[in-house]
């Protein structure tokens, strides 16, 4: 996953971060972007906030004109809590944790029509372990978003 992201030139990778940081590990796609952006400084790379409706970002996504679009969402795929998994087209719409209305895949695909050359996406998603209302985002998904970050950066 690193290396995939690390092999495109920085400044045309867009992170799109998912989720409702009202709902506990939901808010992981919106602190990840938060943490990438409190260190831009050190790096090109792109990243929106997207919150619950990524499909409300479509002309700034656009105008960034990406050659990989990274989604990185809360999910529940089974594994342990906060680990960061990459997740093939197949399996994102049934992990999604996030509470967005319009489904990843046909964001992507609609991106992929609009956007020429077409993009390449990549789906991070991030065990979580709660989203409930009013709950916080969980210590251990904030400590492995840190490490990604870092790595990141490096």
């Amino acid at each position: 996953m690193i290396n995939k992201i690390k092999s495109f030139p920085a400044e045309k990778v867009l992170f799109l971060g998912i989720g409702n940081t009202a709902r506990g590990d939901d808010g992981a796609g919106p602190y990840f972007i938060n943490s990438l952006g409190s260190v831009s400084r050190h790096h090109k790379y792109k990243f929106i906030d997207c919150g619950t409706m990524p499909e409300s970002f479509v002309k700034e996504i656009k105008a960034c004109k990406p050659a990989l679009i990274v989604f990185v969402d809360a999910a529940n795929y089974g594994g342990a809590k906060a680990e960061i998994r990459e997740l093939s087209l197949s399996e994102i719409d049934g992990v999604s944790a996030s509470t967005h209305s319009m489904p990843l895949t046909v964001l992507a695909k609609f991106l992929a029509a609009e956007i020429k050359p077409a993009p390449l996406f990549l789906f991070l998603g991030i065990q979580a372990a709660s989203i409930n209302m009013g709950d916080e985002l969980d210590g251990d998904i904030i400590h492995s978003i840190n490490n990604l970050v870092a790595v990141l950066v490096i």
